[in-house]
């Protein structure tokens, strides 16, 4: 699984603008959007450049960005349920773009690792490219193959994976047996369209099974669908804010839960590629004193993003907002702090910060 959610937390679509007679139309429409939308007051010198590239660089906000009309198709394909790729979730490196989770899928099967970085795709240097430009070069038609050129370590290597239709979104779950206590596992690797339901499914199952206690691994997870860090936050919360956003033009809007979630003690699992709608959930639970959060630091992304359509049948993905925890606090470039340092040694078969999470339902 192809995943950009470390760079976007809110999907929202619109159509919007007019355009001034003689005027480039895609150009007036992009200024219009920054006007009427952008998160932050536009720069002079962004709206009176020449072109939407000129534009867009002088903002220096690297999360807002032109998507020509393959890039958009890209983009709506990752937030549902089934897209041909291979099986991986990426964020950016200083070098390319470093694998985060796997799936079982053609990556796993070829010998992709977590932790190995994308330094070439196709032959194709990854190095100065947009992610959006990356995963579509990674996205392809079902059956096809996208050679690989990946960093381990000191040693460069070469991978042909085949693509395969990909199902999303990705929750595991299973229950934990230690002694005579039963703890439900679950795993969701992203926030893409279907999150919550899928998740709820899995948590009514654990359930039934008498869990009585719940751990929620965010491990790896970059984020995704705004509304789904909401739905799934009120999985969990029967209330209490969630999340405030607030930008130039939307004002502040305040997020609450919904009642009727589970009550079951809860343990959730971070690291530091926990970002962007995972992080919004991971510190909703903890500031609203519902769960212990244990790991490392998450990402640090508290900037909310938005499509809108553009006439030539690209978008615009524009930042429009910030988010702050229900405590206030905004989260940028520090993340989210856990209760309890933990961190997985993947040279042992245990998983040690999963071991530290089921200890303190012992205690």
């Amino acid at each position: 699984m192809v995943v950009v959610g470390a760079f976007w937390v809110g999907l929202s679509l619109s159509h919007h603008g007019t355009t001034a007679a003689g005027a480039d139309p895609v150009l007036t429409q992009v200024r219009q959007e920054l006007l009427h939308s952008y998160y932050r007051p536009v720069p002079a010198n962004a709206l009176n450049a020449p072109s939407v590239p000129a534009i867009i660089n002088a903002l220096h906000d690297p999360y807002t960005e032109y998507l020509d009309p393959t890039q958009f198709r890209l983009l709506t394909r990752e937030t549902h349920s089934s897209y041909p790729g291979i099986g991986v979730s990426l964020l950016p490196a200083r070098r390319g773009l470093v694998v985060v989770a796997t799936k079982p899928g053609p990556a796993e099967r070829a010998g992709i690792r977590r932790g190995d970085v994308i330094l070439s795709i196709d032959g194709h240097s990854t190095t100065g490219s947009s992610v959006d430009t990356v995963v579509g070069r990674i996205l392809g038609p079902r059956g096809t193959a996208v050679s690989l050129g990946i960093q381990r370590g000191m040693r460069r290597l070469l991978f042909s994976v085949v693509r395969e239709t990909i199902s999303a979104p990705t929750v595991q779950s299973r229950l934990l047996q230690d002694g005579e206590l039963r703890i439900g596992y679950l795993r969701l690797s992203a926030f893409r369209l279907g999150a919550t339901p899928v998740l709820a499914r899995a948590l009514a199952k654990l359930r039934r099974h008498n869990a009585a206690g719940l751990v929620l691994d965010l491990r790896g997870n970059p984020g995704g669908v705004f509304d789904q860090a909401v739905g799934v936050s009120s999985l969990f919360l029967s209330r209490g804010v969630i999340v405030t956003l607030v930008g130039a033009h939307s004002g502040r809007q305040v997020y609450t839960a919904r009642p009727g979630a589970t009550n079951l003690p809860l343990v959730v699992l971070v690291d530091r590629e926990t970002a962007s709608a995972a992080e919004i959930v991971a510190a909703a639970l903890q500031d609203n004193r519902r769960a212990v959060v244990v790991g490392e630091n998450t990402y640090g992304k508290a900037l909310v993003q938005s499509i809108r359509l553009l006439g030539n049948g690209a978008a615009l993905r524009l930042t429009t907002a910030r988010y702050f925890t229900p405590s206030g606090a905004d989260i940028s470039l520090k993340g989210v702090t856990p209760d309890l340092h933990a961190v997985d040694n993947p040279s042992t078969r245990t998983d040690e910060a999963l071991q530290a999470a089921l200890q303190l339902f012992l205690h």
